[in-house]
């Protein structure tokens, strides 16, 4: 009976590699391989999940309850990265160390010294996918802002034992006085925090950042805290709804990057829309500079688009057409202006007294004329390619 059970069980990580060698159809094989892999991340969480709930009582016994999350992360990491066949490369994760701990994950009495300490840990949100890479760069003696709604999922009991602070975002009263409650813990436990400072879950095909929420810069500036960004690239190509391309469109790992602590001492309140844009501009260069176009989609597989469009190049402007001379309008005769009789009458220079008139006609080339209106008042033909009409008398 049991053999029955496990059998299947144990397999299950098996399937997103085996699916691709069945003779199916591509669109069926895809389907599955999506399925499969998403079912076998879930299982591995709630596994996880529930193995954290026991780990964390054991280090809430020891005195060492705020590295319940750190240990937790790391065995998810263990197990996910080899079930599911990804695994995170990062890039400048010294800037994560901390000097302020000992060996044995205490904070040190004496911080004489100490050059490295707790941070606000910020890395945009893309999918469920991102808690592999919070399970390989999350640091020591740090706990986690997150939405009330995650304390009912495989990973709540655990987060609530290990002192995760919950928001709900539909009460901004409370959201804030969860946020001053977790500055206060903060400061005197010397803990970090890790953050989704979108709010949300974002993802689309080319490199983009949602708006960053404000709560935990405020958190930041309160605490006198650093920030550290940390940048997972673009994988829209690799994991999206009914796509698991890892491994088989694409390579098998996700790039990560974190930035240099951004200081905090000395800002106020009326410092963190700066400073808002100052994290979220290093963040976006970062995402672009990282991420990777994906393959090209398959022939006649419309659905599988998974190439990121690459930025247009830009082209030099080109140059103005020369000038040109205005030409008149073609099949409009130009306009006689009736001699005045003055003019008329006047004889010729040198003649015998008769009248001679003077040549009136206009070469074609020559630019509109002004006229006098009817209304005494000076006006055009043509203005703005509008004809002016005198009204009438």
């Amino acid at each position: 009976m049991w053999t029955m059970l496990l059998v299947p069980l144990l397999s299950l990580p098996l399937l997103p590699t085996v699916i691709p060698m069945l003779p199916l159809p591509r669109a069926l094989a895809r389907t599955l391989r999506y399925y499969s892999a998403a079912t076998v991340y879930l299982s591995t969480m709630s596994l996880v999940g529930g193995a954290a709930s026991f780990v964390s009582l054991v280090l809430n016994g020891l005195g060492q309850g705020y590295m319940t999350n750190y240990y937790v992360a790391r065995l998810f990491y263990i197990v996910a990265s080899r079930v599911c066949g990804v695994k995170v490369r990062v890039e400048g994760a010294e800037y994560l160390e901390r000097d302020d701990i000992d060996g044995a994950g205490r904070v040190k009495e004496n911080l004489n010294g100490v050059t490295t300490g707790p941070a606000i840990i910020m890395n945009n949100h893309q999918t469920m996918l991102d808690i592999l890479v919070v399970g390989k760069t999350f640091p020591r003696q740090t706990t986690m802002i997150s939405k009330k709604s995650i304390m009912f999922s495989p990973l709540g009991p655990f987060m609530l034992m290990a002192g995760c602070i919950f928001i709900d975002r539909a009460n901004p009263t409370a959201a804030r006085k969860s946020l001053n409650e977790g500055v206060t813990t903060m400061k005197r436990h010397r803990l970090g925090v890790w953050i989704f400072p979108e709010g949300t879950r974002h993802q689309s095909p080319t490199p983009s950042m949602l708006p960053l929420k404000k709560g935990g810069f405020h958190t930041a500036v309160e605490a006198q805290l650093p920030i550290i960004p940390i940048v997972t690239e673009n994988y829209w190509w690799a994991y999206r709804k009914g796509v698991w391309g890892f491994g088989e469109d694409g390579p098998n790992e996700l790039r990560v990057k974190v930035l240099p602590p951004i200081p905090t001492v000395g800002l106020t309140i009326d410092d963190i829309p700066e400073l808002v844009t100052r994290v979220r501009d290093q963040m976006l260069i970062a995402l672009r500079e990282i991420s990777r176009p994906g393959p090209e989609p398959h022939a006649g597989d419309a659905t599988t688009q998974l190439s990121v469009p690459p930025a247009p190049e830009k082209s030099p402007l080109p140059s103005p057409p020369p000038e040109r001379a205005p030409q008149p309008i073609k099949g409009v005769p130009k306009p006689v202006v009736p001699l005045p009789s003055s003019v008329e009458a006047a004889p010729a220079a040198g003649g015998s007294g008769g009248r001679h008139p003077v040549p009136l006609a206009h070469s074609r080339d020559d630019s509109a004329e002004t006229a006098p209106s009817d209304s005494g008042s000076n006006g055009t033909e043509e203005d703005e390619g509008m004809v002016l009409v005198g009204r009438p008398e």
